[in-house]
């Protein structure tokens, strides 16, 4: 498990496809989409989980991308596919570098 984090039981087939949403919106519309899901989704701790995960590594993504003039932004769209695949399979995701920013910041 991630982080030590053992949820009660299994997200369910609702809480994967909207973690997969999260991951999959974040490719075409980058941070806004996991915010939103951030905002409203607190009680749905899978979804909540992913989608602190897409912010905190969107973010940093968005500022990897600008600083390698665009290609690390091919880096990014790899791990939110990825990811996105995870979230589908009820895998609680935590993508390379963010991981620790994630659950520091948004206490996940």
């Amino acid at each position: 498990m991630a982080g030590g984090f053992v949820p009660e039981s299994g997200p369910t087939q609702d809480e994967k496809t909207q973690a997969m949403l999260v991951w999959i919106l974040a490719i075409f519309i980058g941070f806004i989409s996991p915010l939103i899901f951030y905002l409203i989704s607190k009680e749905k701790k899978f979804v909540f989980w992913h989608a602190a995960q897409c912010l905190t590594f969107n973010l940093i993504g968005l500022i990897f991308a600008v600083v390698t003039c665009g290609i690390g932004g091919l880096v990014v769209l790899v791990f939110n596919v990825i990811a996105a695949i995870k979230a589908n399979e009820g895998v609680w995701y935590e993508p390379p570098v963010t991981s620790n920013l994630a659950r520091n910041w948004f206490k996940v």
